[in-house]
Protein backbone atom coordinates (compact mmCIF):
# COMPACT_ATOMS: atom_id res chain seq x y z
CA UNK A 1 0.00 0.00 0.00
CA UNK A 2 2.62 2.28 0.80
CA UNK A 3 4.58 1.89 -2.68
CA UNK A 4 1.40 2.23 -4.02
CA UNK A 5 1.04 5.61 -2.38
CA UNK A 6 4.83 6.68 -3.31
CA UNK A 7 4.01 6.26 -7.02
CA UNK A 8 0.37 7.86 -6.93
CA UNK A 9 2.04 10.79 -5.13
CA UNK A 10 4.59 10.67 -7.67
CA UNK A 11 2.45 10.74 -10.58
CA UNK A 12 0.80 13.66 -9.59
CA UNK A 13 4.07 15.67 -8.74
CA UNK A 14 5.40 15.27 -12.17
CA UNK A 15 2.39 15.60 -14.43
CA UNK A 16 1.50 18.72 -12.13
CA UNK A 17 4.94 19.88 -12.84
CA UNK A 18 5.10 18.92 -16.33
CA UNK A 19 1.84 20.84 -17.19
CA UNK A 20 3.19 23.78 -15.92
CA UNK A 21 5.93 24.15 -17.91
CA UNK A 22 5.83 27.19 -19.76
CA UNK A 23 9.27 26.42 -22.03
CA UNK A 24 8.35 27.87 -25.73
CA UNK A 25 7.42 24.51 -28.05
CA UNK A 26 9.12 23.73 -31.00
CA UNK A 27 8.45 20.73 -33.47
CA UNK A 28 11.51 19.35 -36.54
CA UNK A 29 10.37 18.93 -39.74
CA UNK A 30 13.11 17.80 -42.07
CA UNK A 31 15.84 19.72 -41.11
CA UNK A 32 14.07 23.00 -39.67
CA UNK A 33 12.48 23.96 -36.67
CA UNK A 34 9.54 25.17 -37.00
CA UNK A 35 8.06 27.49 -33.92
CA UNK A 36 4.76 29.19 -33.92
CA UNK A 37 6.23 31.52 -30.92
CA UNK A 38 9.10 33.28 -32.40
CA UNK A 39 9.59 36.72 -33.75
CA UNK A 40 11.45 38.27 -36.70
CA UNK A 41 13.98 40.97 -36.21
CA UNK A 42 15.27 42.99 -39.33
CA UNK A 43 17.82 46.01 -39.20
CA UNK A 44 16.74 48.48 -41.91
CA UNK A 45 20.59 49.42 -43.15
CA UNK A 46 22.51 45.89 -43.43
CA UNK A 47 19.08 43.70 -43.51
CA UNK A 48 20.56 41.54 -40.84
CA UNK A 49 17.62 39.53 -40.03
CA UNK A 50 17.00 36.97 -37.40
CA UNK A 51 14.35 35.39 -35.39
CA UNK A 52 14.22 34.83 -31.80
CA UNK A 53 11.45 33.57 -29.21
CA UNK A 54 8.71 36.20 -28.71
CA UNK A 55 9.38 36.49 -25.04
CA UNK A 56 12.59 37.59 -25.67
CA UNK A 57 13.86 41.03 -26.23
CA UNK A 58 15.93 42.45 -29.11
CA UNK A 59 18.22 45.71 -27.84
CA UNK A 60 18.97 46.85 -31.56
CA UNK A 61 21.85 49.58 -31.80
CA UNK A 62 21.60 50.81 -35.26
CA UNK A 63 23.08 53.50 -36.81
CA UNK A 64 23.80 54.85 -40.07
CA UNK A 65 26.44 52.80 -41.51
CA UNK A 66 29.03 55.33 -42.56
CA UNK A 67 29.41 57.03 -39.40
CA UNK A 68 31.05 54.51 -37.08
CA UNK A 69 34.09 51.92 -37.09
CA UNK A 70 33.21 49.21 -34.60
CA UNK A 71 29.97 48.73 -32.24
CA UNK A 72 27.91 46.63 -30.51
CA UNK A 73 25.21 45.93 -32.93
CA UNK A 74 22.31 44.01 -30.82
CA UNK A 75 21.80 41.83 -28.50
CA UNK A 76 18.83 39.05 -27.86
CA UNK A 77 17.72 38.76 -24.02
CA UNK A 78 16.03 35.96 -22.53
CA UNK A 79 15.05 37.93 -18.89
CA UNK A 80 15.36 42.16 -19.88
CA UNK A 81 13.75 42.87 -16.63
CA UNK A 82 16.50 41.79 -14.63
CA UNK A 83 17.56 44.23 -12.02
CA UNK A 84 20.43 41.83 -11.03
CA UNK A 85 24.27 43.52 -10.67
CA UNK A 86 25.71 40.35 -11.37
CA UNK A 87 27.07 39.26 -14.73
CA UNK A 88 24.79 37.03 -16.41
CA UNK A 89 25.13 35.60 -20.36
CA UNK A 90 22.57 36.23 -22.94
CA UNK A 91 21.55 34.14 -25.78
CA UNK A 92 22.97 36.08 -28.36
CA UNK A 93 25.23 39.05 -29.10
CA UNK A 94 26.11 40.20 -32.15
CA UNK A 95 29.02 43.05 -32.82
CA UNK A 96 29.73 44.58 -35.99
CA UNK A 97 32.97 46.34 -37.54
CA UNK A 98 33.10 48.19 -40.81
CA UNK A 99 35.30 47.19 -43.19
CA UNK A 100 38.37 48.25 -43.19
CA UNK A 101 39.47 45.97 -40.51
CA UNK A 102 40.99 48.06 -38.30
CA UNK A 103 43.79 45.97 -36.92
CA UNK A 104 45.00 45.32 -40.81
CA UNK A 105 43.73 48.22 -42.79
CA UNK A 106 42.85 45.78 -45.19
CA UNK A 107 38.72 44.66 -46.99
CA UNK A 108 37.72 40.86 -46.96
CA UNK A 109 35.72 39.58 -48.79
CA UNK A 110 35.61 36.19 -47.98
CA UNK A 111 35.74 34.25 -44.54
CA UNK A 112 38.48 32.15 -45.95
CA UNK A 113 40.40 35.17 -46.84
CA UNK A 114 39.95 36.95 -43.59
CA UNK A 115 41.23 33.70 -41.63
CA UNK A 116 44.43 32.99 -44.15
CA UNK A 117 45.02 36.79 -43.80
CA UNK A 118 45.61 36.12 -39.73
CA UNK A 119 43.27 39.41 -39.05
CA UNK A 120 40.79 36.83 -37.48
CA UNK A 121 44.07 35.39 -35.09
CA UNK A 122 44.87 38.86 -33.78
CA UNK A 123 40.79 39.92 -33.39
CA UNK A 124 40.70 36.64 -30.75
CA UNK A 125 41.91 36.21 -27.59
CA UNK A 126 41.70 32.83 -24.77
CA UNK A 127 41.12 30.18 -27.85
CA UNK A 128 42.31 26.80 -28.09
CA UNK A 129 42.54 27.40 -31.82
CA UNK A 130 43.20 31.29 -32.41
CA UNK A 131 42.74 30.12 -36.32
CA UNK A 132 38.92 28.87 -35.61
CA UNK A 133 37.25 26.64 -38.15
CA UNK A 134 35.23 27.77 -41.25
CA UNK A 135 31.70 26.16 -41.34
CA UNK A 136 28.32 27.50 -42.88
CA UNK A 137 25.21 28.36 -41.38
CA UNK A 138 22.28 28.91 -43.11
CA UNK A 139 23.79 28.98 -46.14
CA UNK A 140 26.85 31.14 -45.33
CA UNK A 141 30.38 30.58 -44.68
CA UNK A 142 31.25 31.38 -41.03
CA UNK A 143 34.59 31.12 -39.22
CA UNK A 144 33.95 29.87 -35.57
CA UNK A 145 35.76 29.82 -32.55
CA UNK A 146 34.75 28.00 -29.15
CA UNK A 147 35.81 29.88 -26.05
CA UNK A 148 35.99 28.33 -22.65
CA UNK A 149 34.04 29.30 -19.72
CA UNK A 150 33.89 32.92 -19.06
CA UNK A 151 35.49 33.96 -15.43
CA UNK A 152 32.25 35.68 -14.22
CA UNK A 153 29.74 33.46 -15.89
CA UNK A 154 30.87 30.24 -15.84
CA UNK A 155 29.44 29.93 -19.75
CA UNK A 156 31.31 28.69 -22.25
CA UNK A 157 30.63 30.33 -25.43
CA UNK A 158 30.72 30.35 -29.38
CA UNK A 159 31.72 33.12 -31.72
CA UNK A 160 30.53 32.87 -35.44
CA UNK A 161 32.48 35.70 -38.02
CA UNK A 162 30.24 36.18 -41.00
CA UNK A 163 31.49 39.14 -43.85
CA UNK A 164 28.58 40.33 -45.59
CA UNK A 165 29.17 43.13 -48.11
CA UNK A 166 31.72 45.66 -46.57
CA UNK A 167 30.63 44.30 -42.50
CA UNK A 168 32.07 41.61 -40.76
CA UNK A 169 29.70 40.44 -37.72
CA UNK A 170 30.36 38.60 -35.17
CA UNK A 171 28.04 35.93 -33.48
CA UNK A 172 28.24 34.99 -30.22
CA UNK A 173 26.12 32.60 -29.13
CA UNK A 174 25.98 30.15 -25.57
CA UNK A 175 26.46 26.68 -27.89
CA UNK A 176 24.34 24.31 -24.97
CA UNK A 177 21.25 26.95 -25.25
CA UNK A 178 18.73 24.48 -27.51
CA UNK A 179 16.80 28.86 -28.58
CA UNK A 180 20.52 30.05 -28.62
CA UNK A 181 21.59 27.73 -31.23
CA UNK A 182 17.84 27.91 -33.10
CA UNK A 183 18.31 31.98 -33.31
CA UNK A 184 22.02 31.29 -35.24
CA UNK A 185 20.48 29.00 -37.21
CA UNK A 186 17.43 31.68 -38.42
CA UNK A 187 20.11 34.24 -39.09
CA UNK A 188 20.22 35.73 -42.80
CA UNK A 189 20.33 39.03 -45.27
CA UNK A 190 17.80 40.09 -46.63
CA UNK A 191 19.74 42.29 -48.66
Amino acid sequence: ILLVAVIVAGSLYFAFHKSSDNTPKTTQQGTQTQATTWKTYTDSDTGFTIKYPSQYTVKASPAPINEWGSRSFLTVDDNPGSTSSLPRAVPMTVGLQKQPVTASGKIYHTIAEYQQGGTAAQMVQNVPDPDGEITTVNGTQALLYHFPPSDMTGIAGDSYTFIKDNLIYNVGINPNDPLAVEMLKSLSWSK
